[in-house]
This record gives C-alpha cells, structure tokens and sequence, in this order.
C-alpha cells in the first residue's frame, strides 16, 4: 500500500527509474557475496584453516580474475560447495605401475636395461623420425638416464616393454605432459625393435595404456603426435583409435637436423567408453 501510494503521488522521471534500476542491481550484488562469505565462514568453522591469512586471501576469491573451481586451492580448503577434493594427477599415478597382460609387460624403465636396449637400437635408420638417436650408444645411455630420473621425478611414467612370452625387452614407451585441471596426458616417446614393428604390439600397448587412463586414471583426453611425414605411426595411431586433429608447422627439430610438422591424435574419454 505504501510503495502504491509512493508511485501514484509523485511523478515518474527517466531519472526515477534510472535510480530503481540501479538500486536493484547493486542489491543483487551484494547478496550473493553476503551468502558466500557466509558460507566460506561455516565452512572454515566447520573443516578448519591454519592458515593466519586465510581473512586475506578469502577476499581474493570473490575476485572475477580467479575461477571458481580455484577459489578453494587458494583458501586451504575443500571446495565450499560440494566439499569435494580433486587430487593432482601425479598424486593418482603410481610411478611404479607395472601393466601385463599374456601378451606384453611394461614396467619402468631402468638404468639396467642399456645393455638389452642397445642390441634392438643399433640401426640408425629406425630414429629418421625421432628426436634422439639411439643407435649412438652414448646417447641411448642419456635417454634411458632421463627417463629414469623423470620417472623419479613423477614427471613421466618411463615403461620398458616386454614380450610376456620369452620375458624379453622390445621396446619402451611413456605417458607424460600431464594436464591435471584438463584431465589430459599424452602417450610418446615409443619405439620397438625393428623386428617386432609390424606385428600389432604398437596396437596392444597403446590399447593397455588407453585402458589404464581411462578407466584407472579416470582422464578424459589422451593424446599422442608424430611427425606428418612418418606414415606407419600414424596408421598405427589410427588402428589404435586415435582421431587426426591437426598439424603444427615447424614443430620439432628430429636429430637428423630436420624440423618436423607434428600431427597430433587422441581419443576422448566417450569415444572409449563407446569403442571398448
């Protein structure tokens, strides 16, 4: 009655109405910021903080520069909302992983495994299309020495993989370039003896690595890439599922000296779910 009485006994201006507008705009401001900060206080009662700036940096998390889904990270706490705690994915991956199926062993790689590697590495012409040339002893040394302190590390999961049958090396393989917000991780950095090139081990390791990801992991991306002009690694990409994305031009210097285009590949975590 009185908001009527208010409207009809005076006059309604374009600043009148303005002045309304912008009245509920910053009420509609302030309430929900009242209500998170509310919420941010119960919460901090109720699973606690010991951090002394936690006043300090609960003001940062309202502002509109810090997603949402960090605003937690920031403030020491589990997520206000659903309270729940998204681990990194280093933390989820067990950097001593050993995958076996009847047909094939990867497990990490070691500094022992130089002088079975340098037997299926001594042809230089298998590394035309790869960053490192491993039939150079002294640098098939320092790859493996990299991918074991990398594996130490936890900044790539190095496997050497094995023919299950006669427990011999043929190869190795690796999953890294970690993405935890996205959910993603690539598989490189893989090459088999030239005798076992051919024979569908590239198809059951990359099938066992895309199994551990999905369904262990729980990613939604794998990707892998390769250089444009190596036609038997991207057809072995594509019989393993993977679809064609695109080409960087330029992208990497190979050890011959040549800059390669690299194409990239992956499966998503539906077209998995759908094609296993």
């Amino acid at each position: 009655m009185f908001l009527r009485n208010f409207i009809t006994d005076r006059e309604i201006t374009a600043e009148s109405i303005l002045y309304g507008i912008l009245l509920f705009g910053t009420v509609m401001t302030i309430l929900p910021v009242t209500y998170h900060i509310h919420e941010v206080r119960n919460t901090a009662k109720r699973f606690g903080s010991s951090d002394p700036d936690f006043e300090v940096k609960q003001k940062k998390t309202f502002s509109s520069d810090i997603p949402s889904e960090d605003r937690s990270e920031l403030l020491g706490l589990q997520d206000p909302i659903n309270l729940t705690v998204i681990p990194l994915l280093p933390s989820m991956m067990n950097f001593q992983k050993t995958i076996q199926t009847e047909q094939i062993i990867l497990r990490p790689i070691k500094e022992n495994d130089l002088e079975a590697m340098k037997t299926l590495t001594s042809n230089k012409n298998l590394w035309e299309y790869f960053t490192s040339d491993l039939s150079n002893d002294a640098e098939l040394h320092q790859w493996i020495e990299t991918a074991v302190k990398a594996n130490q590390e936890k900044e790539r999961l190095a496997f050497t993989i094995l023919d299950a049958k006669s427990n011999t090396i043929i190869g190795s393989t690796s999953l890294a370039n970690f993405s935890e917000r996205d959910k993603r991780i690539e598989i490189g950095w893989t090459w088999l003896a030239e005798k076992m090139q051919g024979s569908g081990y590239n198809q059951l390791v990359k099938l066992e690595l895309l199994k551990y990801c999905f369904e262990e992991l729980h990613l939604e991306r794998v990707e892998s890439k390769t250089d444009v002009l190596n036609i038997a690694a991207r057809k072995g990409l594509q019989k393993s599922g993977f679809v064609e994305e695109g080409i960087l031009r330029s992208h990497t210097l190979l050890a011959n000296g040549r800059r390669r285009d690299t194409i990239y590949y992956s499966v998503l975590k539906a077209e998995w779910n759908s094609e296993k």
